[in-house]
């Protein structure tokens, strides 16, 4: 919402089936709305819309999360009569939300992925993986309802004994798994590219990331990064993907690591829906929540927009955590802790001093985290 608030007249209403959201509370909401969860009770979810059709009649329905992505995106058509809906059609977001499909579309595209094999529903024993080097990840064809069952995006199995205990906490998550092999180096091998595609299919905004730290370290979100200079290389692979899937219209994170053993770029995954540092293009010039807003509600065609590098985004509460309180992961120096709170040009994903409450809710709700027991923490990743 911080990204719309310079819009004037714009009205933003913060919807959410969780009352301890980190937007309610916040002074850019103008409106908040427990409604069902989408991905329990999906139709309730869209009934839920269409009950406030006249009220809301002609808004931009913006989602950030892959939940929320998929619902509004099976029910685009439906919804597109009332309202503007910032995602694209399932048959075109499905190839990138599910990672099932993305290693098909990714070697279709002649984009490298970290070799992985997949294991259906169903299956009862742990699947052999004679050519997959360890450690093995073990992930979920869709993250966000894997993260809600078991609190983590995956589970790291250093060696076959292990790959085999955790298939059996695994083996009933009722969807398709994969045992992937893990690109070594740290999380400051993570690289980014973003694109805005518009309606007409040009990519008029691209904004370019790098990770500096994870939360948690290894398999995370990014709670320290930077926008960076150019990479054609990421770009490249990232056209090459959206040369596939040409029908695709909207944003789009593509997510790389590079891996030392031959120095190219390897596809960890793809977001389609604005980024949890998202401030972080914002901050740097390039408005993705305003781009959406200018062309599916304003009619406008987007032009070029060129981002400034050099912004640095930091969440401050996991970054405390991880970096200055927990021991687990790597031990960064103390040059290396403080350097991104020195940068001249940052921005904070938790904290905005216009608008504090909602950095207030973080801190209790990460209390109420640590009371629950450890954060999670993989393995270390082999350098």
């Amino acid at each position: 919402m911080r990204s719309l608030a310079g819009i004037p007249g714009l009205r933003c209403l913060a919807v959410s089936e969780r009352r301890d959201a980190m937007a309610w509370g916040s002074r850019y909401a103008a409106g908040y709305y427990e409604c069902p969860d989408p991905d329990v009770r999906e139709s309730d979810f869209i009934r839920f819309l269409w009950e406030r059709a006249s009220e809301w009649d002609g808004s931009l329905l913006l989602p950030s999360g892959d939940l929320w992505v998929r619902a509004l995106s099976r029910h685009r058509d439906e919804l597109a009569k009332a309202y503007h809906v910032a995602v694209a059609p399932w048959e075109a977001v499905r190839p990138f939300l599910e990672k099932d499909r993305l290693q098909q579309l990714a070697q279709e595209a002649g984009v490298p992925m970290p070799a992985a094999i997949l294991v259906q529903p169903g299956q009862v024993r742990c699947p052999p993986v004679n050519f997959l080097r360890y450690p093995i990840w073990i992930k979920p064809a869709e993250s966000a309802r894997f993260v809600r069952r078991y609190g983590r995006k995956g589970f790291l199995a250093p060696d076959r004994a292990t790959l085999e205990a955790l298939w059996e906490r695994v083996r009933d998550a009722g969807q398709t798994l994969l045992f992937q092999e893990v690109v070594p180096g740290g999380d400051d091998r993570y690289e980014i590219v973003s694109m805005y595609v518009t309606r007409s299919g040009t990519a008029s905004a691209i904004t370019y990331q790098r990770k500096v730290r994870q939360h948690p370290p290894g398999f995370g979100v990014m709670r320290v990064g930077y926008a960076m200079e150019e990479n054609p290389e990421a770009e490249q692979l990232a056209r090459r993907l959206l040369h596939v899937a040409k029908d695709y219209r909207g944003l789009l994170y593509f997510e790389f690591k590079r891996d030392p053993r031959d120095n190219r770029l390897k596809l960890i995954e793809v977001n389609v829906r604005v980024a949890r540092f998202g401030m972080l293009p914002t901050a740097s010039g390039v408005n993705y929540p305003e781009l959406f807003y200018r062309e599916l509600v304003g009619g406008e065609m987007p032009g070029m927009v060129l981002m400034q590098p050099g912004t640095w985004w930091i969440e401050i509460l996991p970054d405390l955590l991880y970096t200055f309180l927990h021991r687990s992961g790597r031990q960064y120096s103390w040059r290396e802790k403080v350097r991104p709170y020195l940068q001249p040009r940052k921005v904070y994903g938790d904290f905005d001093w216009r608008d504090p409450l909602p950095f207030v809710r973080q801190i209790r709700r990460g209390i109420l985290r640590m009371r629950e027991g450890p954060l999670p923490c993989p393995q270390p990743i082999p350098a």
